[in-house]
């Protein structure tokens, strides 16, 4: 049960990053119109430069996922594998043999 708190906090921390992550954006997007509406060319500047910063946070919840997803799906990943193996394994006869 351990497994499952400690999933749900990551999930929550994760959850938390994505709605800063969509306040970042908003407030990039409030300066481009402002810098549009105004002709700013130096608050464009900033807003491009600060554009990186939201793709930095962007790479570091997406991150955050793949890695919450393959410590919580090992036993999907092993069957998906078992699958592939099974299909290029020959296939049992009803005498006992194996078909080719």
């Amino acid at each position: 049960m351990g497994m499952r708190v400690g999933f749900q906090e990551e999930l929550d921390q994760l959850e938390a990053s994505l709605q800063e992550e969509g306040e970042l954006v908003l407030r990039v997007l409030r300066g481009a119109l402002n810098a549009l509406a105004q002709g700013d060319v130096e608050l464009a500047d900033d807003v491009i430069a600060f554009d990186d910063d939201v793709d930095r946070h962007y790479i570091q919840i997406e991150e955050g996922i793949q890695s919450l997803l393959a410590r919580q799906t090992p036993v999907a990943t092993d069957l998906a594998a078992r699958a592939r193996d099974a299909a290029h394994e020959p296939a049992p006869r009803a005498d006992g043999g194996l078909l080719p």
